[in-house]
């Protein structure tokens, strides 16, 4: 058997990043019986692929080795939308439109523009008409532009399980500094907030808190601080249960009646899990829920003040009385 040809340097990488075209995986171990070289040579040519902007990466496998994998979308076959499939990414830049000017909204532009390229000429068509065929109406949304490095330190430290450094503002305070890790991006009625956990001396993470981007002034991804991003952590635990973004405090039991022209209204959509739904013996829409906190149920009921009486919890019911006192003060004369 004729001895095996050394290739080049050049002709290895070309050979290795045709394998990583085709072949699911390829493992270091693989690689060095195939070219007959070291370890250490095929780690320099890992190297040479990602100089090359070649986006390889390499996961761990059953047996501890590693292996190395080309993304799935960098490989060979183009990726071709039609028209249903291409839509739902223009709907989704329309919904986004309060992200306009920060690094999330160009990534999701040069997203699109990239499947536009793989689209037949009709899908593209489609594009171009979605912002007159399909609009979305914005409701007080917030904006974004003056927090693009904000978000572009905030979303480097989540996905690196790095701690983020913020100079941070509630209403009616001073800002305050501090060491937060954070923990998850939330989008709540065109706003953006995330949940973060400060950590004890010993790197224990404390119970999660909300924070809303808008109101950090500054902030700075603190690259060499990481952290136990926990396993047992789920952000649905801290938002179910609550009316709105989040809950806190015990479960409270309400219930509410509507008038008879607001029921259809209220029947129609779906406000909480928990949420029951009867007719009353007077034609009022009868609304029983169980929410961890009030905050969020108070100010939907503002919003239908003259069509909703608070049965229960008192406390509730107290504190919608008092509103509405003080606005029939401000607009009694």
């Amino acid at each position: 058997m004729p001895p095996r040809k050394k290739l080049s340097h050049a002709a290895r990488v070309l050979r290795i990043y045709e394998t990583l075209q085709s072949a699911p995986f390829v493992t270091p171990r693989d690689l060095m019986e195939r070219f007959g070289v070291s370890r250490r040579t095929i780690y320099n040519d890992f190297e040479t692929l990602e100089e090359a902007d070649i986006p390889i990466y390499s996961e761990p496998g059953p047996d501890g080795e590693a292996r190395w994998q080309l993304q799935f979308a960098a490989r060979r076959n183009v990726i071709t939308l039609g028209r249903g499939q291409i839509v739902p990414f223009g709907l989704a830049k329309l919904s986004l439109g309060f992200l306009a000017g920060t690094d999330l909204y160009q990534q999701l532009e040069t997203i699109i523009s990239r499947l536009q390229q793989g689209a037949p000429p009709e899908a593209r068509k489609h594009l171009r008409e979605l912002p007159k065929k399909i609009a979305v109406v914005p409701f007080g949304p917030k904006r974004y532009l003056k927090q693009a490095d904000v978000l572009n330190e905030l979303l480097s430290a989540l996905l690196y399980d790095s701690k983020l450094r913020i100079r941070y503002r509630r209403p009616g305070k001073r800002a305050k500094e501090h060491v937060i890790a954070p923990l998850t991006l939330l989008l709540y009625r065109e706003a953006l907030y995330f949940i973060a956990a400060f950590d004890d001396e010993e790197g224990h993470l404390d119970r999660p808190l909300l924070f809303a981007v808008d109101r950090v002034l500054e902030a700075s991804w603190l690259r060499k601080e990481r952290f136990a991003y926990p396993e047992d952590y789920d952000p649905h635990s801290i938002i179910d249960g609550g009316f709105g973004l989040m809950g806190g405090g015990a479960e409270e039991e309400v219930e509410v009646l509507f008038d008879a022209e607001q029921a259809e209204y209220i029947r129609e959509r779906h406000w909480h899990d928990s949420q029951k739904l009867r007719k009353s013996s007077d034609g009022r829409l009868r609304v029983n829920l169980k929410v961890n906190g009030l905050w969020g149920v108070y100010r939907w009921l503002m919003g239908h003040a003259d069509t909703s009486e608070v049965v229960g919890p008192p406390a509730l019911r107290a504190q919608v009385r008092e509103a509405l006192k003080k606005a029939l003060a401000r607009h009694g004369g």
